[in-house]
């Protein structure tokens, strides 16, 4: 018989982002793309990054110690663009 891994429990697991992780995540936001629900342009997230990345750590880190995600975080925006018809000749 083989011996099956056991997958320890969720409640066991904590995800604890550090200053560095959040740091690298602006850089992949695009700067021309139109702001989300919070009003806040991409640029401005990349150029603040150092000012907001201590803030964002600790708030995401209580996010995940208490296992509760508020939600107005839990929203998107999303803006249908529709495609152009292929020309008919």
């Amino acid at each position: 018989m083989t011996a099956r891994k056991t997958i320890p429990p969720l409640e066991d697991q904590v995800l604890c982002l550090t200053t560095a992780n959040v740091r690298q995540t602006p850089r992949r936001v695009n700067p021309r793309k139109a702001v989300g629900p919070d009003n806040i342009p991409g640029r401005v997230l990349r150029e603040c990054t150092e000012q907001l990345a201590d803030v964002f750590t600790d708030i995401f880190n209580i996010f995940q110690s208490s296992a509760v995600i508020p939600t107005c975080l839990k929203t998107t925006t999303i803006i249908p663009v529709l495609k152009k018809s292929p020309v008919s000749q």
